[in-house]
């Protein structure tokens, strides 16, 4: 009939009465062929640069971060030594050299940890996927990996992006010792977060897919929960990294409106993406998965006699007593893929630190601007 309604399976009619855009839309079998598809390619891409790095040393993830660190502190100490820096920009060039310092030695001591917590994560979740073992692990295997071509590019973007970024901060005007260390430092800085974060966020919409086609235990939420955790360790470790830019309002708080604010509003970018991309699929498929045993529980106790139990025989009166217990578990069952200590951690550590940040910021700018 001209001007009727395109009829749409079940799941995506149901979402498009919701008001969701059926573009938008993929359904579970949909998302699994693309999966499977991907699984076709070679798995044998070389593994990030940073990672290979750290295994050449043969060091832990905690030295290596500490090792970067330090050698950065005592890159950058040097040069401040030898340029002959103005006393009152003393502390503000200290909180720089800190904020380096931090920032590289968190980004080499965590990342190996990140990427290889998120290849046990996906391992963890084989009783909840719709995936053979076999298929697991060569979807595991992809996770460390990413072609030549593209650790290339990203690179070669991350050092033109460092070399407008020292520009836009005025680098190049500092001390020639300083000008030096600082747009070294910039430009890898800008290589590292270009070579870990894109890394990461695809990490995050793999975790988003898979949440997709997942069956959720509604009675064992722990069999689900490396969704939570391949969302919480990548976030807490953004949040790690936002909370050093604090270190550059040592001397300066102007400097807060300056560049600076662009490499801090993609951390904050990339945190958004980092904690919501792994639970939005999930998320979903809990919230399916619990809608549909609700109304099969309710189908079945519209069989039984629930508004005249006084009548009802003794074996009818147990199974409305055992349906009614399980109707309420299934509705209780959490909504989110980690327990109620995951929900604080998430609090306490994602959202008070950057609060607090922001507010002892604007404190300070409110008492030197009254001064």
């Amino acid at each position: 009939m001209t001007g009727s309604r395109p009829q749409l399976p079940e799941k995506r009619q149901d979402a498009a009465d919701r008001g969701t855009p059926v573009s938008e839309l993929e359904t579970g079998p949909e998302i699994l062929a693309k999966i499977r598809s991907g699984l076709e390619e070679d798995a044998k891409e070389p593994r990030i640069f940073l990672l290979r790095l750290q295994d050449s040393l043969r060091i832990a993830s905690t030295a290596f971060g500490l090792t970067t660190a330090i050698v950065v502190f005592a890159f950058l100490g040097t040069a401040f030594l030898l340029a002959d820096i103005p006393s009152p920009n003393v502390l503000a060039e200290l909180g720089s050299i800190l904020f380096f310092a931090s920032s590289m030695g968190m980004l080499a001591g965590f990342f190996r940890s990140l990427i290889y917590g998120a290849v046990d994560d996906l391992r963890s979740l084989r009783g909840v996927l719709p995936l053979s073992d076999e298929e697991l692990e060569r979807l595991a295997k992809r996770i460390p990996g990413r072609s030549r071509f593209r650790q290339v590019a990203q690179v070669f973007i991350a050092i033109i992006a460092g070399l407008v970024h020292c520009y836009f901060l005025g680098n190049f005007s500092s001390p020639t010792p300083l000008a030096i260390s600082t747009t070294i430092t910039t430009v890898l800085l800008w290589v590292g977060m270009m070579t870990t974060l894109p890394q990461l966020l695809e990490n995050a919409r793999l975790f988003s897919k898979l949440g997709r086609i997942a069956n959720p235990d509604l009675l064992r939420p722990s069999r689900h929960a490396a969704f939570g955790s391949a969302a919480l360790r990548p976030g807490l470790t953004v949040i790690g990294l936002i909370s050093a830019y604090g270190l550059l309002f040592l001397g300066d708080v102007s400097r807060a409106f300056a560049p600076i604010g662009f490499t801090m509003g993609l951390s904050i970018f990339a945190l958004v993406g980092l904690v919501a991309l792994p639970l939005r699929g999930i998320r979903l498929r809990i919230r399916e998965t619990r809608e549909r045993a609700l109304r099969e529980l309710d189908s079945r106790l519209a069989l039984l006699p629930v508004d005249n139990v006084a009548g009802a025989a003794a074996n009818e009166l147990q199974e409305i007593d055992l349906l009614l217990d399980m109707r309420e578990r299934v509705a209780q069952a959490p909504g989110w893929p980690f327990d109620l200590n995951g929900v604080k951690r998430i609090l306490f550590y994602i959202v008070l630190p950057p609060l607090t940040w922001a507010a002892a910021a604007l404190v300070e700018m409110m008492i030197e601007s009254a001064l």
